[in-house]
């Protein structure tokens, strides 16, 4: 599938290369956040596949953290060499048991499996023993994922939570998560509607439970999921 309009189609502009607004900031504090906390170095080392218009490349810039980008579109590398980032094209040019964190954000959903595979293969090169993979795609079990799994012509397949544990066993990392998006309210109505929202959500997840699926009720039925996994310390 062809990405020659993709860059006007997301509507990512030049000149808003790299800024990360109160949103983005509280989503990658409350998502990515816990995970540089745990990093083995100061600072930590984080990987990004699929920056895009470098949202998250900026957001690792205002928190000091070493941040790689890697990208598959030629006018986005060239955005963030221009903005001061590192770019790679192709993970085999970061070394082995380097990265802290390894972040693919709308990634995986435009990767062939085979090709999935191979990406998490070199995923697992990369981390350090007990570093992390955090990646967030549209939920493959999840009825009302589908305006985003099918609202972009680039998006290749869904990923269940069967898949992704085949996908996890098959490239050597360890599933520790899989989860509904952290959500960040910064207006006073949103955070005080919050509770309702879980509330309703698990009364929905209950239902279908109980009525259709008993023990194979997804983790979560909103539209995106988070997968968190781990390299696995070397044995001692």
């Amino acid at each position: 599938m062809s990405y020659s309009d993709y860059i006007d189609w997301k509507g990512w502009e030049e000149n808003a290369f790299g800024t990360c607004d109160a949103y983005s900031q509280a989503y990658f504090d409350g998502e990515i956040g816990p995970y540089i906390r745990k990093a083995s170095t100061t600072p930590a080392s984080l990987v990004e596949i699929g920056f895009g218009n470098g949202s998250l490349l900026g957001w690792c810039r205002s928190r000091a953290i070493d941040v790689i980008g890697s990208e598959i579109q030629s006018a986005l590398q060239e955005r963030a060499r221009r903005a001061g980032f590192p770019v790679v094209d192709d993970l085999s040019e970061i070394a082995a048991e380097t990265a802290d964190v390894v972040v693919a954000l709308d990634v995986f959903e435009h990767i062939p499996y085979d090709d999935l595979v191979a990406l998490c293969r070199d995923i697992h090169r990369i981390l350090k023993p007990e570093g992390h993979l955090i990646a967030r795609f549209p939920n493959g079990d999840s009825p009302f994922s589908m305006v985003f799994q099918n609202g972009d012509p680039t998006h290749v397949h869904a990923l269940g939570v069967y898949k992704l544990r085949r996908l996890m066993s098959a490239t050597g990392l360890r599933l520790e998560l899989l989860k509904a998006p952290c959500e960040r309210r910064l207006s006073l109505k949103g955070r005080l509607f919050l509770p309702v929202r879980r509330l309703m959500r698990a009364m929905f997840s209950a239902f279908v439970r109980y009525a259709f699926l008993e023990g194979d009720t997804p983790t979560t039925f909103t539209m995106n999921y988070v997968l968190v996994a781990s390299r696995p310390a070397v044995p001692s």
